[in-house]
């Protein structure tokens, strides 16, 4: 057939690392991906020098343009995909190659905004009560 099936043992996994080691893991190429879940490894036990994002992850989201295009390789009569650029994007969420965008960094700078923007409603919020009590 045209496919190519990968097979692990029960409980065990697919692993891409370069020819003749186990660790770490190798980057691969692909074109569309199509899955079920996909999951970050996000242990604390896997990581080092863990400390708290004080970037301005809204100011980074609202100042990076949204961008639709076509690949080089797609046909001009294909959908425009829609992205963001890495050469606009926040230096925090592109990969360590400077070819592309971290997702769960990407995701994960989302967070932070919508932590801020909560922030700011919870301030008008508290606003909006002082005023409709006669206060300034």
């Amino acid at each position: 057939g045209t496919h190519l099936y990968l097979r692990a043992s029960s409980g065990g996994e697919v692993r891409v690392t370069a020819a003749g080691a186990t660790t770490p893991y190798a980057a691969f190429r692909a074109g569309t991906i199509y899955y079920d879940t996909l999951t970050a490894s996000s242990n604390a036990d896997s990581k080092k020098d863990i400390t708290t994002y004080e970037g301005d992850g809204l100011q980074e989201i609202v100042t990076t343009p949204i961008r639709e295009y076509r690949l080089l390789t797609d046909t001009d009569t294909e959908k425009k995909r829609l992205g963001i650029v890495v050469q606009e994007a926040p230096a925090d969420i592109v990969d360590i190659k400077g070819q592309g965008i971290e997702t769960y960094a990407m995701i994960t700078m989302a967070w932070k905004a919508i932590q801020q923007l909560n922030e700011k409603n919870m301030e008008l919020q508290n606003r909006i009560t002082q005023l409709e009590n006669g206060g300034i």
